[in-house]
C-alpha cells in the first residue's frame, strides 16, 4: 500500500464527513481511499443523529435532563475512541470495518474485504 493511501485515508477520518466526502469524490485510484472515505462519511453522520437524539431526550420533562447528563459524555468518549481508533488504523494502512456503518461503506464505495 502507497503512503498517499495511507495519508488520503488519514485525511479522510481527520475532519469527518466534509473531508471524507471531498476525498471520496476525487479519489480514483485505491479502493482503500474510497472505502475509508465512505465510512468517514457514515461515521460522522451517524454521530451528528447520535447527538441531535439525546439534545431530543434532554428536552423530555423531568428525566431527560438527567439522561443527558448521563447520555451525553458516554456518547462523546464512545466516538472520539472510535474516531481515535480509526485514525490510527487508517494511517498505518490497516482496514478496519465498523459494525453496520462499514457494510454500508463497502456496499457505496464498491470494495469487498
Amino acid at each position: 500500500m502507497e503512503e498517499r493511501d495511507k495519508f488520503l485515508s488519514f485525511i479522510a477520518y481527520l475532519f469527518g464527513w466534509v473531508s471524507g466526502l471531498i476525498i471520496f469524490s476525487t479519489e480514483k485510484k485505491s479502493e482503500y481511499v474510497k472505502f475509508n472515505a465512505m465510512q468517514s462519511i457514515f461515521f460522522s453522520g451517524a454521530t451528528m443523529v447520535l447527538f441531535i437524539i439525546i439534545t431530543v431526550i434532554s428536552s423530555l420533562p423531568f428525566i431527560g435532563k438527567f439522561l443527558s447528563i448521563i447520555l451525553y459524555p458516554i456518547a462523546y468518549l464512545f466516538s472520539v475512541v472510535v474516531w481515535i481508533i480509526l485514525l490510527v488504523k487508517s494511517i498505518k494502512g490497516e482496514y478496519i470495518k465498523l459494525p453496520l456503518l462499514g457494510d454500508f461503506a463497502e456496499k457505496y464505495s464498491k470494495i469487498t474485504l
